[in-house]
């Protein structure tokens, strides 16, 4: 991803990528089959193959909401906005440290190849205490707001909390020196969905990837 700037600190977290929460309705980044997977240009083989370069999409800071009132349909006060970023930073470091304690990591040719499985039961448990967590900092009758409103986007920012399944192929960018480039491909563990975007990651990005970022080459 070009331009990246996320950071785990309290108000600037990255998930995924430079992304926190999605304040509309996401759009899909991608939703395509596997036999749409374009055949790869490059001649070295990797596990499952084929990537394409997709893309990814942008999302918001939950800031934003305090930034640009028109947005903030539920008038959540500054001190709520926080909170709420706190709580959903919280989700994502543990999300990502999860990951990777799970992850199975291989070398091929130089690149990283990372497969994480599924884990509905401990993505349920992670979105329990998020949600405890909220609760505990705006109250009750704002929280169940701020999860009617928000959840499915919090959600699909957190690997859906475990239910996909998950690929990441990280390598050197021979296009753009001192990038890495992180291919993704996540496919839902009921058949519903499978998509792929493509990031590209100076260091200072890294922490966008959390614990999952140990594992990438180093530049």
């Amino acid at each position: 991803m070009l331009g990246m700037t996320g950071v785990f600190v309290a108000g600037l977290v990255s998930p995924r990528h430079q992304s926190v929460a999605i304040l509309e309705k996401p759009v899909p980044v991608a939703v395509i089959t596997k036999a749409a997977l374009p055949t790869p240009s490059r001649t070295d083989e990797h596990p499952r193959g084929n990537w394409t370069t997709v893309k990814a999409a942008y999302a918001r800071r939950f800031e934003d909401l305090y930034l640009n009132p028109g947005l903030n349909r539920l008038h959540l006060t500054r001190d709520q906005i926080t909170a709420l970023q706190e709580c959903f930073n919280h989700l994502s470091q543990s999300r990502l440290s999860f990951e990777a304690s799970i992850a199975t990591v291989s070398q091929v040719n130089g690149d990283v190849y990372i497969e994480i499985p599924a884990y509905p039961k401990e993505g349920a448990r992670l979105e329990a205490e998020f949600l405890n967590e909220l609760d505990t900092a705006v109250g009750a009758d704002v929280a169940a707001k701020i999860a009617n409103e928000y959840l499915p986007q919090i959600e699909s920012e957190n690997s859906n909390m475990g239910n996909e399944t998950q690929e990441l192929l990280a390598s050197k960018d021979s296009d753009n020196a001192g990038r890495l480039k992180v291919s993704e491909r996540y496919t839902a563990t009921d058949g519903s969905f499978n998509g792929t975007r493509v990031s590209q990651l100076t260091p200072d990005d890294m922490a966008s990837f959390g614990a999952l970022a140990t594992f990438f080459p180093r530049f």
